[in-house]
């Protein structure tokens, strides 16, 4: 049969493995794999086999696949930690986006949605900092248009509302989040989905979306470079002014916090801004609530009771799963029953591709596949209940 070799490469990016690492699944050699890639070489039918079960594919896809025109720049994409320093994981990021695009563009392509009111804000910044405005003012301006609740609770969904595309993947250890806009001005933001932490989380979206208001079209490609760490910092920044507006943050503080040096004093804080101990100790001291003496015995503090890794209340924060892309296949799906058949059957995927490219796990799909609405009740009411917290 024909093979197209960018489809071994698409596939294998969107599971996020390297050459190696597919090579030591499969038992062969990394030139091997490069080899199909490159279309220096075809693999057997056997080998065709493997892949098709690894990546979650039907044969036609190898075949069908068709590879994606180039919609992001890789010096544009905002990734932090160590993947900003290791080409090979960053061009994997890239392609991986330039995957969950084209799916993207596919499904919305008669779906009317709003992307101009995070442009629009986006805009409106470049205003602000052209004011000289502070971090603290575009943080606020963000706040209110966006309209985010005073405890945080629905900001996953006033972000996706905004026009921001929010994919979960599973990231390295060290990385949470990355973002990027694309050619054509659809934002993304990719989130880590290992540490399963409500505030955590929180964080992550709002430091992304600084990134993408704050910074459009920087150049992050230098890690070692000033502007670079200026760039973090401004989104960390960001993040805290706006998950913890001084006008909501310092009446919480003066009310509930009489021992400031002990990170349990903070917990009413935390169950109403849904933010982490760690960033309200922070936060205290950026607004002079604090000492340098009592924020030192602050995290002292949380390094004793551990709280660095295993914070209190995290099981009482909601973790938000992002659901406009779930939206959109409920949509097509009311307006047409068989189209996520059809969708898999002319991409040549299944169900476990979805799951890699967009983080939808297959359980999603149970109630909008014709031949799997049978499935009992009972899978259903678990899943609405995962997805609820």
């Amino acid at each position: 049969m024909a093979f197209n070799g960018a489809s071994l490469q698409n596939a294998r990016e969107v599971r996020g493995l390297s050459r190696n690492q597919l090579a030591n699944l499969l038992n062969v050699s990394e030139q091997t794999i490069w080899q199909y890639e490159v279309g220096e070489t075809k693999p057997k039918f056997e080998s065709l086999v493997e892949f098709k079960k690894l990546f979650g594919v039907e044969l036609g896809f190898f075949q069908r696949f068709e590879k994606q025109i180039p919609v992001f720049d890789e010096k544009n994409i905002a990734y932090r930690s160590s993947l900003r320093s290791s080409i090979k994981k960053k061009n994997s990021e890239k392609a991986f986006l330039e995957n969950a695009d084209s799916l993207i563009t596919d499904i919305t392509s008669n779906v009317i949605l709003e992307h101009n009111l995070i442009i629009q804000l986006r805009q409106k910044m470049e205003v602000l900092k052209n004011k000289n405005a502070s971090i603290d003012e575009m943080a606020y301006e963000a706040r209110e248009v966006l309209k985010v609740s005073a405890d945080n609770h629905d900001l996953m969904i006033k972000v996706e509302n905004a026009g921001v595309f929010v994919i979960e993947r599973k990231l390295q250890e060290d990385v949470d989040a990355y973002s990027s806009w694309s050619y054509e001005d659809k934002a993304y933001i990719v989130l880590g989905n290992q540490k399963r932490s409500g505030t955590r989380r929180n964080f992550d979206i709002v430091h992304e979306l600084g990134h993408l208001l704050m910074h459009y079209q920087w150049d992050f490609s230098n890690s070692n470079s000033p502007e670079y760490r200026r760039a973090e910092r401004e989104a960390n920044e960001f993040a805290a002014d706006f998950l913890m507006p001084s006008n909501l943050f310092i009446p919480l503080f003066n009310n509930y916090v009489t021992r400031p040096s002990i990170p349990d004093q903070y917990e009413p804080l935390k169950k109403r801004l849904n933010v982490s101990l760690s960033a309200l100790g922070v936060r205290a001291s950026h607004l002079k609530l604090i000492d340098g003496k009592t924020y030192r015995y602050f995290f002292a503090s949380m390094t004793r009771k551990d709280y660095r890794y295993n914070e209190p209340l995290e099981a009482e924060i909601p973790y938000v799963r992002p659901g406009k892309i779930r939206a959109i296949f409920e949509l097509q799906t009311r307006n047409n029953s068989n189209y996520v058949n059809r969708f898999l059957t002319d991409r040549g995927i299944k169900l476990r591709y979805l799951d890699n490219s967009l983080g939808i796990e297959p359980d999603f799909f149970v109630r909008l596949l014709p031949q799997r609405r049978k499935v009992s009740e009972n899978k259903i009411i678990k899943y609405e209940n995962r997805e609820c917290k």
